[in-house]
């Protein structure tokens, strides 16, 4: 489909073992029924390993599009960046 409509078809993968706050491999700290929890040693922050995968493909993303974009310093890209980076600063257990 992404041929036929000449979009571009990138595949993307993320670990949920990484934190999406720092990068450093963590360890799991829990589990629950349906998932797996990670906290990350180094900053704190607590994740479900699904939602910290989502959240890095989407980081990564952003970060691609960033370096793609011309040299505005208020590009789209560097907004939502800042923006979700700023939430998981104010909720470091906002992934659970």
């Amino acid at each position: 489909m992404c041929m036929y409509e000449g979009a571009l078809l990138e595949t993307v993968r993320a670990s949920g073992k990484r934190c999406p706050r720092c990068n450093s491999e963590c360890r799991e700290a829990g589990r629950t029924k349906h998932s797996r929890i990670y906290e990350c040693p180094r900053c704190g922050l607590a994740w479900d390993r699904d939602q910290g995968a989502l959240l890095s493909m989407v980081l990564r993303y952003f970060e691609r599009l960033r370096k793609e974009e011309c040299d505005d310093e208020t590009t789209l890209a560097e907004t939502v960046i800042a923006a979700m980076r700023e939430w998981l600063e104010k909720r470091p257990k906002g992934l659970l």
